[in-house]
């Protein structure tokens, strides 16, 4: 059985201020689940808004790091926080009460880390079209399994963390380091199917549901991760109207 002594939930953030507090007291409940020290690692990007001081009132260690590139932030994140198991965890997301429970038996059943399922946190037809007709066709194509990720640090280490020469789509990048470092060490990866993260519908909300459909380019550009524009667009410039988002 493998022994876990901390758990690290490590967080980016940029201009978080209006859902920062709910993540982090969903991280929370996880934690008072579980007789294991749970530390909260929340990493400011480029914030200009009262996001620090509300992880800092909660408790959570707050560092920072300039430059708009998540794969980064997400490491910095990483490399403040001091658990030997880490779970990735975004700021307009919210785990489930069980979720480090979860978590803390996959590891002590041998898995080396893995993914979870990620649920929107209010289903309408935008949403499911969404899903449908872009999400599952990338998941089925790229055999990615979706949701935030959990993994012993030695193994975070071992496949060198967040490749930062991704601006965006870095999770697809590191779900398939994970799979190929599992198979090659002939350790095992898994998905917690009784726990999942609910994340918010924002984006959809701020682009409209149909962007990605008519403006097919960017949408492969977002999984390629080389796309600066796009990048800047979609994770740091996303309240524009809509006729910003026709150009």
């Amino acid at each position: 059985m493998q022994a876990i002594q901390k758990i690290s939930v490590v967080i980016p953030a940029h201009n978080e201020q209006a859902l920062i507090a709910q993540c982090l007291a969903s991280v929370k409940r996880a934690a008072a689940n579980i007789a294991i020290p749970v530390e909260i690692v929340v990493c400011l990007n480029a914030c200009n808004d009262d996001t620090g001081s509300i992880a800092a009132a909660m408790g959570a260690v707050v560092v920072e790091e300039p430059e708009r590139n998540v794969a980064r932030v997400r490491n910095s994140a990483v490399a403040a926080s001091t658990g030997d198991v880490i779970v990735t965890l975004d700021a307009d997301s919210r785990l489930s009460a069980n979720y480090l429970q979860q978590v803390v038996g996959k590891i002590r059943r041998g898995c080396a880390g893995g993914a979870s399922w990620m649920v929107v946190d209010r289903f309408t037809v935008s949403t499911v079209l969404f899903g449908l007709l872009l999400v599952m066709p990338a998941l089925l194509l790229l055999r990615f399994s979706g949701g935030m990720f959990w993994l012993r640090r030695d193994v975070f280490d071992a496949i060198g963390g967040f490749d930062e020469q991704y601006l965006t789509g870095e999770d697809f990048a590191f779900w398939r380091k994970l799979r190929r470092y599992c198979r090659n060490t002939g350790q095992r990866h898994g998905m917690l199917h009784r726990a999942f993260v609910l994340t918010s519908a924002r984006k959809l909300d701020e682009f409209g549901p149909w962007f990605m459909l008519t403006h097919p380019h960017w949408y492969w550009q977002a999984i390629r991760g080389n796309n600066r524009r796009f990048a800047d667009r979609y994770l740091y410039h996303t309240r524009r109207s809509r006729q910003d988002n026709k150009h």
